[in-house]
């Protein structure tokens, strides 16, 4: 597969969240790239997030900093995942191909454990979204709180720089990483980030997940039964899985306050309106 380096770009719009806030909500940002002078793409994986909790804020008519900019972006509803887990969703996103054309995530068994056994890479005829606009002159860098992305699985390939950061600190990478574009605004910049509190927050062990429920104010602890779609936490607060669903509930919303940060230090520094900023979930989480 050929693709240029718009109809790459494309084939990401085409499967995903798009919040892109230098268009109102009727004018079409897909159809004529050419007349927004679009020099940078912004790629955020929010790993591990359920639209159906993402969403709930704005059901819940909840007003929080990411929900201006949704009211101006083009919201795919109905987009599906081509795998449960990071490196084969991830490796479709940045190759334009299914999992059974780029091969990345494949296992020598039907039952794998990560523990033991390792996932195949991206095959390496198949070239990545960063190599081809690496390729095509562009600056490529990503900052990830993943750690596939730190090991050889392909999802690292094309990228001029990979930060390993945790999610706590990304932002403020952001934040500086767009501050550095005033100097040399003529490149063209391509920026991935790979979020994780979704992931991490409600897998807390012991102590700490006691610790981490007594931080939530009863607001939040309300915030979360409310918007729980799950049969087992109508048997009562006092089950795991309903508190582990409350701390998942927190990690989203900070996961919108995140993306809503990326959008405001855009606009901040200038670079907004030549900046398209897409961000998708590759897989949720079941809570059994």
């Amino acid at each position: 597969m050929r693709l240029s380096q718009i109809k790459l770009i494309s084939v990401i719009l085409g499967a995903l969240l798009l919040l892109s806030a230098c268009q109102s909500a009727d004018e079409d940002p897909v159809a004529k790239p050419e007349e927004r002078k679009i020099t940078n793409l912004v790629l955020i994986t929010i790993d591990t997030v359920r639209a159906d909790t993402f969403f709930a804020a704005d059901e819940h008519q909840l007003i929080d900093r990411l929900s201006p900019w949704l009211k101006k972006a083009r919201v795919y509803r109905q987009a599906q995942s081509v795998a449960p887990w990071t490196i084969p969703a991830v490796a479709s996103v940045l190759t334009g191909y299914l999992p059974n054309q780029h091969g990345a995530g494949k296992f020598p068994t039907a039952i794998a454990n990560l523990d033991v056994q390792t996932p195949s890479a991206i095959l390496t005829n198949i070239t990545t979204l960063a190599e081809r606009l690496n390729q095509a002159g562009f600056n490529t860098e990503a900052a990830s709180a993943h750690p596939w992305f730190s090991l050889d699985f392909g999802l690292q390939r094309g990228f001029n720089k990979i930060h390993q950061r945790k999610s706590a600190k990304i932002d403020s990478w952001m934040s500086t990483h767009v501050q550095q574009w005033n100097s040399k605004p003529e490149q063209a910049r391509f920026t991935y980030l790979h979020y994780m509190e979704a992931h991490e927050m409600h897998m807390k062990k012991g102590e700490e997940f006691k610790q981490l429920l007594n931080s939530f104010s009863p607001q939040q602890i309300k915030q979360g039964t409310d918007w729980i779609t799950l049969d087992e936490c109508q048997k009562g607060i006092k089950r795991r899985i309903c508190r582990q669903y409350i701390s998942y509930n927190q990690a989203v919303l900070k996961l919108r306050d995140s993306i809503a940060n990326t959008l405001e230090t855009l606009e901040k520094e200038g670079h907004l309106e030549n900046t398209l900023v897409v961000v998708y979930s590759e897989h949720g989480e079941e809570f059994r």
